[in-house]
């Protein structure tokens, strides 16, 4: 599963040839149709599994918010540009792991975790689609306000530019935001406790990939960046 990072490239970079699709099963790597269908088939086993455990209906609805953005990460074209600096490709593999084992703590029941930590009543669940749906849009906003200059990876191009304008006025990394918004969306609509375990470790999976890109922003802007920094919050304003 593909989601983005938000390095953003400058339009006037060389264009790299569109990836091909990919999907790493263990030591096994997929390219092409062999890796569509194998994405096909692993998405239909989680969402098989998910209803055989008999959600209510705001679980489902939840889950299939979180598929349709799946599947628009897995065929949103994207423009990548010859870079000067990237994260590794172990390190793009291990993040990918994070978010899908966070997603599978939302949703599977494990048992010593199910119990609440909100009520289970039809207000929670709307309260928490509600969320999801708000922080969704936030993040598709984000996402159209970048354009093509949108990367999957965290990457640094020739002749790349700092973005400190609309939501990044206030928030560098504000798609994050509206993933973890959806994430913690997803928790109050399951109300229990491993979904919480989830929100960790999607919290943890975007700590570190925030690490790293300001990491490689700091080397190529310097003072700049360090400036930008000071005056913005990463997540949430004026708290983180």
């Amino acid at each position: 599963m593909e989601e983005s990072t938000e390095v953003q490239p400058s339009a006037q970079s060389s264009v790299e040839p569109r990836p091909t699709p990919a999907v790493q099963i263990g030591p096994v790597r997929l390219r092409g149709i062999p890796a569509v269908i194998a994405f096909a088939v692993i998405s239909a086993a989680i969402v098989a599994l998910i209803i055989y455990s008999q959600p209510r209906p705001t679980v489902l609805v939840s889950a299939a918010i979180w598929f349709a953005l799946d599947i628009y990460w897995s065929v949103a074209e994207v423009q990548r540009r010859a870079a000067k600096t990237a994260e590794s490709r172990e390190s793009r593999r291990l993040h990918g792991r994070l978010i899908m084992a966070a997603l599978l703590l939302l949703f599977l029941p494990i048992p010593g975790l199910t119990g609440q930590f909100v009520p289970d009543t039809l207000a929670t669940g709307a309260l928490g689609l509600a969320l999801q749906v708000g922080s969704a849009l936030f993040y598709f906003w984000c996402r159209l306000y970048l354009g093509r200059m949108w990367s999957g990876a965290v990457r640094i191009v020739e002749d790349h530019k700092l973005i400190e304008s609309g939501p990044y006025r206030v928030l560098r990394h504000p798609m994050y935001t509206g993933m973890l918004g959806m994430c913690v969306g997803t928790a109050i609509v399951s109300g229990q406790y491993h979904a919480l375990l989830g929100v960790g470790l999607f919290a943890f999976a975007y700590a570190r990939k925030i690490r790293i890109e300001e990491r490689i922003l700091c080397e190529e802007f310097g003072a700049t960046y360090d400036a930008y920094r000071r005056r913005t919050s990463a997540l949430v304003p004026w708290v983180f």
